[in-house]
């Protein structure tokens, strides 16, 4: 019963009792919580290399995903080319990115080899320009093949030395040796990344005292026919697009070599994206299994989770799918990652739903993501058909509401805020008319043409799947209302979008869709929605009014 009565603490509290109760899985990871950090401008692994170029916007945006997110954890890919062309300088970059971390109380575990994407094609000297639309389309394999030429032995010096500097290092929690590794491809990728790994991860532990993984999904080995069986994890290591995430049947806990003393699932999750046919482990559906496996007295652990692959919507471009199309329209909600450049999350919702999981502290004043309505010990998704009026149980005065929600063909979704049987301020979403509307006392006082966006609005049968989650925000506060409708990655650039190899371009606060000041604004009431010819709710909230977003160069905070 004790993992129950641990289950009140946060992660944080965790890691100290960890300490004095003793476990047979004695690498406690339930703090690690985080995702992959690359700077938004940067494209690839390359930034590490162009270090003086990006070093000032790290600085700034660290601080901000600390605010936002409340992070712990980073998981950060180095890149074998950018060793060899400079040991030192890429120990000073770590370094440097390390103490910036730090700063903001974040840690790093560092990925030495991925064999993911392109396995030719990088250039230190040019960095690559991505295609609006390809998922990934700068990201670098590393090695690449003509550095597997050199042999096995040839990258001893890379792992040994690195780890060698920050041994002992409190700033770095894990080192993982190879994301992915294609073992079954034939050579130079497959027999070459087996034995690639196997002897990593013995130049690695002969060196460090941190926890060494060897790679995702090494319990399965044996299953894939390879030749390693699942030897060398301590830390076993899962990842994850998929949802139910079925407690403690979950692949993170699969390991039956004796040696496991922990788990972390290194890429956890993904939303449900436009045009697939179901929810990819959506961060809500991730947090709902942490939670319950923190009260389930049967879990052996509750694993770490870099959730929903990386943080900052950037020009990795993995907002899109890994099926998009070059020149593919922007997400109406990214299928990958957190923060856009401004700072701002791309939902409040999911960022408050994870500060509350690694602090303890709850912003809410109403949250409600469906999941729980029926019993889901396996946490899958689940949403709200808005057959009837939802009516949160609030009253309104001031706050920040959002709701994800899908609506069928020609439906209008109304959201009434301050709402009463007299008046209320109504956010009309018109799937037809393609229009966004802010009325009060049947006049409308705003507008917006929803078919301006690049992403438009997203409309349809779920079942046909013709439709998608769009995302509806509103602050409320004061006088002053203001509406968003599918935030996107561009339109925090009032210029130009920025590009790797470029300068820096300014950033502005993400602006809403619809911003009215009232002279005569309502004081409070309550909150409704409908949807008139039908849809769904994946999930909704309000919490206080506070934005998170910034202008840069300029103002500094723009919203707090």
């Amino acid at each position: 019963m004790m993992r129950g009565q641990l289950g009140h603490f946060s992660p944080a509290v965790l890691l100290v009792l960890s300490c004095f109760l003793g476990s047979a899985f004695s690498i406690d990871t339930s703090a690690w919580v985080g995702a992959e950090y690359q700077p938004a401008r940067s494209s690839n692994q390359d930034w590490l290399y162009h270090w003086d170029g990006y070093k000032e916007e790290v600085a700034r945006e660290i601080p901000m995903i600390k605010q936002a997110l409340s992070f712990t954890a980073f998981r950060v890919f180095l890149h074998s080319a950018i060793y060899f062309a400079s040991p030192e300088r890429l120990m000073s970059t770590m370094d440097e990115f390390l103490e910036i971390c730090q700063r903001s109380g974040i840690r790093v575990g560092f990925v030495f080899f991925d064999d993911c994407w392109s396995h030719e094609g990088l250039d230190l000297q040019k960095p690559c320009q991505p295609t609006k639309g390809l998922h990934n389309h700068c990201w670098m394999a590393s090695p690449q093949d003509a550095e597997r030429l050199n042999g096995v032995d040839h990258f001893k010096p890379y792992v040994q030395e690195v780890v060698r500097r920050f041994q002992g290092d409190s700033r770095v929690l894990w080192w993982e040796i190879f994301n992915e590794p294609h073992v079954t491809d034939p050579y130079p990728q497959g027999n070459f990344s087996e034995a690639l790994r196997a002897a990593a991860f013995g130049w690695a532990k002969a060196l460090s005292e941190k926890p060494v993984i060897s790679c995702w999904n090494e319990a399965d080995d044996t299953a894939r026919g390879t030749n390693t069986s699942n030897a060398y994890t301590e830390l076993n290591d899962a990842h994850q697009y998929a949802q139910p995430w079925n407690g403690i049947s979950n692949a993170v806990f699969k390991n039956d070599t004796g040696k496991m003393k922990g788990g972390l699932v290194t890429e956890a999750g993904a939303r449900w994206y436009q045009g697939t046919n179901s929810d990819a482990g959506s961060p809500l559906t991730l947090i709902d299994w942490l939670k319950k496996l923190r009260k389930n007295p049967a879990a052996k652990f509750v694993p770490g989770v870099m959730i929903d692959w990386e943080v900052m919507v950037s020009n990795s471009n993995t907002r899109w799918h890994w099926g998009g199309q070059a020149q593919d329209q922007e997400p109406a909600i990214p299928w990958h990652q957190h923060l856009f450049p401004d700072g701002s999350p791309v939902s409040y919702t999911e960022a408050a739903a994870i500060r509350r999981y690694i602090t303890g502290k709850d912003e809410f004043l109403y949250f409600n993501d469906f999941l729980n309505d029926v019993p889901n010990p396996g946490s899958a998704e689940r949403f709200l058909r808005l057959d009837a009026p939802f009516r949160p149980e609030l009253t309104l005065k001031d706050g920040l509401v959002e709701m994800a929600l899908w609506p069928d063909t020609a439906a209008t979704v109304r959201l009434k805020l301050r709402h009463s049987a007299e008046d209320s301020y109504e956010i009309a979403l018109d799937a037809d008319k393609k229009t966004l509307s802010l009325s009060r006392g049947g006049k409308v006082r705003a507008s917006f043409n929803v078919s301006s966006l690049d992403c438009g609005l997203l409309s349809g049968g779920m079942k046909e799947l013709k439709g998608a989650w769009n995302l509806l925000r509103a602050l409320v506060d004061g006088n002053r209302v203001q509406v968003w409708l599918n935030p996107m990655y561009p339109d925090v650039f009032p210029e130009t979008l920025p590009v790797p190899s470029g300068p820096r371009v300014p950033i502005r606060a993400m602006p809403p869709r619809i911003d009215f000041e009232d002279p005569e604004p309502l004081k409070e009431g309550g909150l409704e929605v409908t949807a008139e010819g039908g849809g769904f709710l994946d999930y909704f909230s309000v919490l206080p009014p506070v934005l998170y977003g910034s202008d840069w160069p300029g103002r500094g905070v723009l919203y707090s």
